[in-house]
């Protein structure tokens, strides 16, 4: 059986989730997404975030669709209050690009809004580690 997606203020998977779906959210993502040919920029980010929570949490796409549609807290953190896509409609999208415009789109949005820095050094520690 499946964890539920269940928030807190505290686990860091949702704290770093939040502020990555902030930029992405952003007019200047918005902006770069639109520079790069994409029509329906609501729906590409729609499916970003998606993906990207399922990406985080090791789940599928479908159970990441499931939960959202169950819990009205997630939506509300992940500003997908009205727009739930299904998981057909996010893999039908996503289909429609080479995954390299994809991936491309993702790291400019994330590297224009915050790049790196030269001076200095800001190290990032991840705990990927799956639970069972």
């Amino acid at each position: 059986m499946k964890h539920r997606l269940n928030y807190s203020k505290k686990d860091p998977n949702y704290v770093l989730l939040d502020k990555i779906f902030k930029i992405i959210g952003s007019r200047k993502s918005k902006m770069i997404i639109a520079s790069k040919g994409i029509k329906n920029i609501d729906m590409m980010i729609l499916s970003i975030k998606t993906v990207f929570i399922a990406i985080f949490f090791g789940v599928t796409v479908g159970f990441v669709v499931e939960e959202l549609k169950r819990d009205k807290k997630l939506r509300k953190l992940f500003e997908m209050h009205y727009q739930v896509p299904e998981a057909v409609q996010v893999s039908e999208f996503l289909s429609r690009f080479h995954p390299d415009t994809y991936v491309k789109i993702v790291n400019n949005v994330l590297m224009n809004i915050k790049p790196l820095k030269k001076r200095g050094k800001q190290t990032f520690i991840v705990d990927s580690t799956l639970w069972t």
